[in-house]
């Protein structure tokens, strides 16, 4: 048989280039190895309604729960049961301030039930994010002033690359000019990067204009080069096309290479068409000013989704990985309102405005933009909307929590878990006030979730002093245990010991 040097170089060469353009098989590599080659920082995206009770618009209903043992009995209580179900689509959706709408994103949602702050505290807000005396600090003197979370993720060491150069750390974002003074929300270090000096609202970044905030983000930015187009793919069917044509190849193999060719030609236009990985800085929005305090805005909608387009955009260009954003976006009188009388149906309505122009705006936005583990923003994300009233206005207990996205797969999705004690005769007298988990525990859920450990976000690592009223060291955040009869081991099944674990189930 002749040697043919150059057809068998060939066969090599397009050999080689053939298996080079053959996909990854994700299935046969090893777990750890997969986790490495497809991580994607998480980002984190708070959102907060102030005021008024919304538990029973919020949650869906509680047929089909099932419950879980997550504690043994302990000193005279039974065993700590939470109950819970899997998400499922409905005509009606999962309830009345998440309708249909929100049906295709139930597997991507958890629905949180029975977070507790105690005792006192923040009134308003700021507790939600974990500085339980929010605006107030001369009527709860015991408590410790904290830093909230996404501070203290935005500037916990190593979460950003490089000391945090080229980064926005932490994105504070509302409606009402003066918000953030008048009602606290965020608060961090008066010298951020150092991680020390008095805890103040951060007030220096906080912004209402989407105009301003994108300016803040955009200004000055270098988008980095794309990659390149697809010459290796190019040049594999260049490489097929001369042996498919060769004469020593039979037909049945040209009619094998010419499938072959589709293939990979497909793939090159799928690959060509598809939204690039690099950053394209959107276009700056227009000015809208935010209003004084206690007033909403003369166009909301369009507000609320302005200022959701630029965080989506400094997400997508992972430029932040942090935003909070107030939802002040109604008058006063609309959204402060009690549980009793007609006006509570306004509530209601202008509660379900919130979730039906700012939630499903800004989880549509997230999910539309695929990255380069093949899943999307907000599946590479935790969405944390939360309201500062549990069942009642200004009640502490149960505040309601809604979260969207896994944090790249850091916690599971497509639940409704409500966290209050489900076996204990008291609890079932005292209704939606009925004993749950502490609120640390979600905070260190999302905290671990975002790549932080207890030495990032505990009180003695921040260098702050502990008071009487703090968990150990292991957690973030303080509590105060109730007095008298109504006494913590009543209310709080082990809350020095549970208060730094991550949530059950999640």
């Amino acid at each position: 048989m002749k040697y043919n040097s150059l057809t068998r170089r060939l066969f090599l060469q397009s050999s080689g280039k053939t298996l080079l353009a053959l996909p990854m098989l994700s299935s046969l590599i090893p777990r750890n190895a997969r986790a490495q080659a497809m991580q994607i920082a998480p980002r984190y995206y708070s959102l907060f309604l102030p005021y008024g009770p919304v538990q029973d618009n919020w949650h869906p209903a509680a047929t089909g729960m099932t419950n879980t043992q997550i504690l043994a009995p302990y000193s005279g209580l039974p065993a700590y049961e939470i109950a819970a179900k899997n998400l499922s689509a409905s005509v009606n959706g999962p309830s009345y301030l998440f309708d249909q709408k929100f049906n295709p994103y139930l597997g991507k949602m958890n629905f949180l039930k029975g977070l507790d702050t105690r005792e006192g505290g923040h009134h308003y807000g700021a507790g939600i994010l974990g500085n339980l005396w929010g605006a107030r600090p001369d009527e709860y003197t015991e408590y410790t002033s904290m830093p909230t979370i996404d501070h203290i993720m935005a500037y916990a060491p190593n979460f950003y690359p490089n000391g945090g150069v080229g980064y926005i750390p932490q994105i504070v974002a509302g409606i009402n000019s003066s918000m953030n003074s008048g009602e606290g929300f965020a608060y961090g270090f008066s010298n951020p990067t150092k991680r020390t000096g008095p805890v103040i609202r951060m007030d220096g970044i906080y912004q209402h204009n989407p105009k301003t905030l994108f300016d803040s983000i955009f200004s000055g930015y270098v988008p980095k080069p794309g990659k390149a187009s697809t010459p290796i793919i190019d040049s594999i069917i260049s490489d097929f096309k001369k042996v498919r044509d060769g004469r020593a190849i039979s037909s049945e193999d040209k009619l094998a290479l010419q499938a072959h060719v589709d293939l990979l030609a497909q793939l090159e236009l799928s690959l060509n068409t598809q939204t690039e990985l690099s950053c394209t800085v959107p276009a700056a929005p227009i000015s809208l000013p935010g209003t004084a305090p206690w007033t909403g805005p003369t166009n909301a909608k369009l507000q609320v989704q302005l200022i959701n387009d630029v965080i989506f955009a400094a997400f997508r260009c992972q430029i932040s990985r942090v935003a909070s954003f107030n939802l002040h976006v109604h008058h006063y009188s609309k959204l402060h309102i009690h549980e009793s009388g007609e006006t509570f149906d306004t509530l209601k309505v202008n509660q379900k405005w919130c979730s039906d122009n700012a939630i499903f705006d800004i989880v549509q936005k997230l999910d539309s933009f695929i990255e380069a583990n093949g899943k999307s923003i907000l599946d590479n994300s935790i969405v944390h909307y939360s309201a500062a009233s549990g069942p009642a206005s200004h009640s502490q207990y149960s505040h309601p929590c809604l979260l969207f996205g896994s944090g790249n797969g850091q916690i599971k999705t497509g639940q409704f878990i409500d966290y209050r004690m489900q076996n204990l005769a008291a609890n079932k007298n005292l209704g939606n006030n009925a004993t749950g988990l502490l609120q640390n525990q979600l905070w260190v859920t999302i905290m671990q979730a975002m790549g932080l450990s207890p030495e990032d976000y505990n009180m003695a690592s921040l260098g702050l002093l502990r008071s009487v009223y703090s968990p150990t060291t292991t957690t973030y955040g303080e509590f105060k245990p109730l007095g008298g009869t109504n006494s913590d081991d009543v209310r709080y099944v082990q809350p020095q010991t549970i208060a730094g674990q991550k949530l059950p189930l999640l």
